[in-house]
């Protein structure tokens, strides 16, 4: 860069080389301040940057750990209200085994032979000769279930109930499956509605679809308990049945 004087008359010259390296020297040490300050500018850009992403990362960790405990907070108090459920059901047997000769209402479903007779309404049948003790029909449906509950028990459907019935259930045998969640698989396969008869060589199992492979299940004695699907097929063969007969809605 070519560096001139200004004289006095305002026209400028060709500064001498000794003048050249001063002047030189003069705009250079004007123009480190603005270096300096553009240097900081763009380091405190970066360092905003960096603190941005800081600030999203943990937001995000936050966020999902939030949900994490929403979720389980959410399925625990919906384990909790199935419970309840369960709970006034085994209490609802034993009243009406108490007032009708220590008979479950399912056992009163026989042929003239003695075989097994299912009403077409299946579990619904059986509830509906309970309504004086259960509250309402809210509590055959789980809080994790997607099905809905009747308004009224006269309109109480199999797909307002969310229970299977343990059809082989007495008060002789206080460890018997009364009643419990309907999320159950036979050899692996997810069990449709109807009538469900699981022999020593099936292995009964449970799907995610309700409490994550996992049941609440009230016994014959009315006690209510969470069922694995191994502590399920324990209590099967510990009936000492050869087949254990279930009614799924």
């Amino acid at each position: 860069m070519r560096l001139f004087d200004i004289t006095q008359n305002g026209e400028k010259r060709h500064a001498p080389p000794a003048r050249a390296r001063e002047l030189e020297t003069t705009r250079l040490r004007c123009d480190i301040p603005s270096v300096i300050h553009a240097a900081n500018r763009n380091r405190n850009a970066a360092m905003t940057l960096v603190e941005l992403l800081v600030v999203i990362v943990v937001v995000g960790v936050l966020s999902a750990l939030l949900a994490v405990s929403l979720t389980s907070s959410r399925e625990r108090r919906a384990r909790l209200r199935c419970v309840e459920n369960l709970k006034q059901m085994g209490l609802a047997f034993r009243t009406f085994a108490t007032d009708h000769g220590d008979l479950f209402p399912m056992q009163g479903w026989t042929n003239r032979d003695g075989s097994l007779l299912v009403p077409e309404n299946g579990a619904a049948a059986c509830f509906l000769t309970m309504t004086n003790d259960l509250s309402s029909p809210k509590v055959l449906v789980c809080p994790a279930d997607t099905r809905n509950p009747a308004r009224r028990f006269a309109g109480l459907k199999n797909e307002n109930i969310s229970y299977f019935l343990g059809l082989d259930a007495d008060e002789t045998r206080p460890q018997m499956l009364l009643a419990g969640d309907r999320n159950l698989s036979l050899n692996s396969k997810p069990v449709k509605s109807g009538l469900l008869a699981v022999t020593t060589n099936d292995v009964l199992g449970l799907t995610a679809e309700l409490h994550g492979f996992a049941a609440n299940v009230v016994l014959a004695d009315g006690s209510v308990q969470q069922f694995s699907p191994g502590r399920l097929r324990t209590e099967l063969l510990q009936s000492g049945a050869a087949t254990n007969r279930f009614l799924v809605p």
